[in-house]
């Protein structure tokens, strides 16, 4: 049996992965992205970003500020990519 789950979708756009990087984004904001890191398990949520945020991202032109973006950005990715996987290995689908 192949279990169907419905993810929520976060949008992260390039002012969102700035905010994190910089460490500016404002009180309710951060405490947004929190409670949404911190869902329970019940909760689904698939964090998405348009292909312009990337070459948004890469334009950045010191390098010293665009690697937390870039490593911000690629940590999403990877999470969640991680995170089905271990979700399919469990639910053996």
């Amino acid at each position: 049996m192949r279990k169907v789950v419905n993810d929520k979708l976060v949008y992260l756009d390039t002012c969102v992965i700035s905010g994190l990087a910089k460490n500016v984004l404002n009180e309710s904001d951060s405490e947004a992205m929190v409670a949404l890191l911190s869902a329970d398990e019940s909760e689904s949520f698939r964090f998405v970003a348009s292909s312009v945020v990337l070459d948004e991202l890469n334009q950045i032109p010191n390098k010293h500020h665009r690697t937390p973006h870039l490593i911000i950005y690629n940590l999403f990715e990877n999470v969640r990519a991680l995170f089905k996987l271990l979700l399919k290995i469990a639910l053996r689908i």
